[in-house]
């Protein structure tokens, strides 16, 4: 990790006629606005927040202590009508066998597989066949 890291704000061109030192002031202001909006809302909420300081002072591998509660879905696929919610896993379910049967195929040197509509990666950096539908 980089000790530090610079940051370019470029005035929008909608902007120019401000000028550099009263844009750097406008989102000053508004981020010190919202800072506060959000400070407020946690105290309502009874939590804390832990400032630039604290934040810094930790490790960047460092982990939450507490852990959320795990949830019975997959939130990769989530429907209230059960029927979608099914019908997404099939979906994606036999994407992925043929996505690994051409692979498999691929990887055997038969550069002729094709990979089912949706694959990315291996088009773009390998330059496979891929299934229109």
């Amino acid at each position: 990790m980089p000790k530090t890291v610079e940051l370019q704000i470029h005035v929008p061109v909608s902007l120019e006629n401000m000028g550099v030192v009263a844009y750097e002031k406008l989102i000053e202001e508004q981020l010190s606005t919202q800072e506060d909006e959000i400070a407020q809302a946690m105290r309502k909420k009874r939590q804390t927040f832990m400032g630039m300081g604290a934040v810094l002072q930790q490790s960047y591998t460092a982990r939450p202590q507490s852990t959320e509660e795990r949830r019975s879905m997959n939130p990769k696929f989530f429907s209230l009508e059960k029927k979608l919610r099914i019908n997404a896993i099939r979906r994606y379910k036999f994407f992925v066998s043929q996505y690994w049967d051409a692979l498999k195929r691929w990887k055997e040197g038969k550069r002729d597989a094709m990979f089912p509509a949706g694959t990315y990666a291996m088009r773009i950096h390998s330059g496979v066949s891929v299934s229109s539908a």
